[in-house]
C-alpha cells in the first residue's frame, strides 16, 4: 500500500453509523489491513483469521464468504504441504 494512502487517511473523515470516524482510526485500519495482506502474501493465514474474528459480526451482516475462502485456502495449503504422518501409498 502506498504511503500516500496513509497520509490520505490522516486527512479524511468517514461517516459511520456511530458517528464520524477520525482519520487516525482510518489510518490504523488501513495499516492493519496492510499487515494482513503482507502476511497472506507470505502464506501466513493467522493474521487474516484473527482479523476475521474481530470483525465477525460485520462480515456476517454482509453475508461475507471470507471465512469460507480462508478455510479453503488453509485446506489447499495443507494439501500442498502434505498431512503430517500421512503415508504414500
Amino acid at each position: 500500500m502506498a504511503e500516500g494512502s496513509f497520509e490520505a487517511a490522516r486527512l479524511m473523515e468517514i461517516d459511520s453509523a456511530a458517528g464520524c470516524k477520525r482519520g487516525g482510526e482510518v489510518e490504523a485500519a488501513l495499516r492493519e489491513m496492510h499487515a494482513v495482506l503482507l502476511a497472506l502474501q507470505g502464506h501466513q493465514l493467522g493474521p487474516a483469521f484473527a482479523w476475521l474474528e474481530r470483525h465477525r459480526e460485520a462480515l456476517e451482516a454482509r453475508s461475507s464468504s471470507l471465512e469460507f475462502r480462508l478455510r479453503q485456502l488453509e485446506f489447499l495449503q495443507l494439501l500442498q504441504r502434505g498431512a503430517p504422518g500421512a503415508r504414500a501409498g
